[in-house]
């Protein structure tokens, strides 16, 4: 995903017209900012009018003096789920007066002052993992006499047959390499963080594989 810095010298992140929908504001902090998504009734031709459509704000944090840090008046449906901080408000109210009807229903906010403890965290960063681990890859089928277990597991797994496997990488959920080794061990990831790995093999006939496992909290 996009990610970075931006001052706004205090005015909002603006969402309208035609590149703002289905878009996702997410794990932000804004300082005397906000993230805003609301019906104008103004503007040259073509005039602004429409506003973001189907764009989800995701753990949005807010410090500084401004009271709120997402205001989402969404063409269709729209979603604030999770904030916290000071300005931890999310307004859902018509910009202009008359427009509500324009954009009904009123968007869902869920979570409003309790980002903190939202889970995930990151909505970009889980469904990452869970397309990465469980689509993107599949189990091979062709070494089936090297198995871990347990799975998932809590402290350490074991590795069948460990003997028959040369080389070994594994990356974590978000795709980063986080080990490698020619000196394949019976027992592993005792100092893994939970989550899920994928995990590629070279087996001592050369032939490449991968297996997933997932370290439970």
């Amino acid at each position: 995903g996009n990610t970075g810095n931006m001052s706004t010298s205090g005015y909002g992140s603006d969402h309208h017209m035609h590149f703002s929908h289905s878009n996702l504001i997410d794990n932000c902090y804004t300082e005397n900012s906000g993230f805003f998504a609301y019906y104008r009734p103004y503007g040259t031709n073509p005039m602004h009018r429409i506003t973001a459509a189907h764009t989800a704000f995701w753990n949005i944090a807010s410090g500084g003096t401004k009271a709120y840090c997402v205001w989402t008046q969404q063409s269709r449906y729209g979603y604030a789920i999770g904030t916290s901080g000071v300005g931890s408000t999310v307004y859902t109210k018509e910009n202009a007066t008359g427009t509500a009807s324009i954009t009904d229903p009123v968007d869902i906010v869920e979570g409003e002052g309790l980002g903190a403890t939202l889970s995930p965290q990151s909505l970009y960063l889980d469904q990452l993992a869970k397309r990465m681990i469980t689509t993107s890859f599949q189990d091979s089928k062709t070494e089936t006499n090297i198995v871990f277990y347990p799975n998932p597991y809590q402290d350490t797994f074991i590795i069948r047959n460990a003997e028959n496997i040369k080389h070994m990488q594994v990356f974590d959920q978000n795709g980063k390499e986080i080990f490698t080794t020619a000196n394949v061990k019976r027992n592993f990831g005792k100092d893994w963080i939970p989550g899920n790995y994928l995990i590629k093999l070279e087996n001592i006939e050369g032939n490449v594989f991968f297996k997933r496992i997932e370290k439970l909290q």
